[in-house]
């Protein structure tokens, strides 16, 4: 029986009032259980949360452009890879788009920073 499927997670965070752009690794083998388990988590709801959002983003981006105007600028852009066993997902953005891509992001900066 094969145990829990190793998992790495990067995240890039760009933009913001400075424009200083960080990264942060997690890495499955690197971490305790708990923590462990708890990105394995993280990263299957993203996954998840990600398939149910593509279908209102079109709707979304529409009605965002018009109540917002021009692009927040001090907001932050995020490049978030995760690799799970042999299977690699991409999201980029603003994490606060899906509420489960930021939970991971903050995740894998509070492990980073040994939280």
């Amino acid at each position: 029986m094969r145990g829990p499927a190793h998992v790495v997670v990067r995240v890039e965070r760009s933009g913001g009032f400075a424009g200083v752009s960080r990264d942060w690794t997690a890495d499955s083998a690197d971490l305790t259980a708990d923590q462990a388990a708890r990105l394995r988590a993280l990263v299957e709801a993203a996954i998840d949360a990600v398939g149910d959002a593509v279908a209102d983003a079109a709707e979304a981006v529409g009605e965002a452009a018009d109540a917002v105007g021009d692009a927040v600028r001090d907001g932050f852009d995020y490049q978030i890879s995760a690799q799970v066993g042999g299977r690699r997902h991409r999201w980029q953005g603003p994490a606060a788009d899906v509420p489960a891509v930021r939970q991971l992001a903050e995740h894998v900066r509070e492990v980073a920073f040994g939280a």
